[in-house]
């Protein structure tokens, strides 16, 4: 930690204090409890930042980013220390969740979770009062992969809903809700019959094609409307 500072004749007029890469093995609490409100964990810590204080102490301005197990905090300060806006990102092996205050600790005004896990990817934005506002994700479970996009309040916007196995795949597409299906595609890969074919919202074909073997005969066809 490094102190400028201008002084005459015994009197300091201000200060800078810049925190660069500090770390420590104590508790956050012990160390920088009137700092962030971040519950006190043991551990290693890494704290850094700038701060500027008028003649009587008292902060001009100032930023500080506090990282201790899996938690980033990063905070701009007022005059007084007051929060103008602050960051805290948590980290764990399946999302990383971001909560962004303004004009005081608990003053949220957003949330963003990117999911990460092997079996769910994604990017959800929320409101100040946990709804959401947008997002995206694709969830992976027993040979079937849903991939959703949302609107406000989690409304459905799309959908595809693709089903894996080891004779056909097939993918419902959705729109504007769950129950709303606007087509159906089927691809046949097995190895005795190869072909695509898609289904409008009613279940009928709209088009498509196939190859079957049977017997050592090899038949195609192709299909259109019906």
């Amino acid at each position: 930690m490094a102190l400028d500072g201008n002084q005459e004749d015994g009197i300091l007029l201000e200060a800078e204090i810049e925190f660069e890469h500090e770390s420590s093995q104590v508790s956050l609490e012990q160390e920088s409890s009137d700092l962030l409100p971040v519950v006190p964990v043991s551990g290693t810590y890494a704290r850094e930042g700038h701060f500027e204080y008028d003649v009587n102490g008292v902060v001009i301005s100032g930023w500080e980013i506090i990282t201790e197990n899996g938690k980033t905090s990063s905070a701009v300060y007022g005059p007084g220390k007051v929060l103008i806006a602050a960051t805290v990102t948590t980290t764990t092996a399946e999302k990383t969740t971001t909560v962004r205050h303004e004009g005081a600790w608990g003053n949220v005004v957003s949330t963003v979770v990117e999911l990460q896990s092997d079996t769910r990817k994604g990017y959800l934005e929320y409101d100040a009062s946990g709804t959401m506002i947008s997002g995206w994700e694709t969830i992976i479970e027993g040979g079937k992969t849903t991939t959703a996009e949302y609107g406000p309040g989690k409304s459905l916007i799309s959908a595809t809903v693709t089903t894996a196995t080891v004779d056909k795949t097939t993918t419902v597409t959705y729109k504007g809700d769950w129950n709303t299906i606007v087509s159906t595609a089927v691809d046949f890969h097995s190895d005795t019959r190869k072909g695509h074919m898609e289904y409008d919202a009613n279940g009928v074909i709209v088009s498509g094609w196939e190859t079957t073997i049977s017997d050592g005969q090899t038949s195609s066809f192709v299909y259109g409307p019906g």
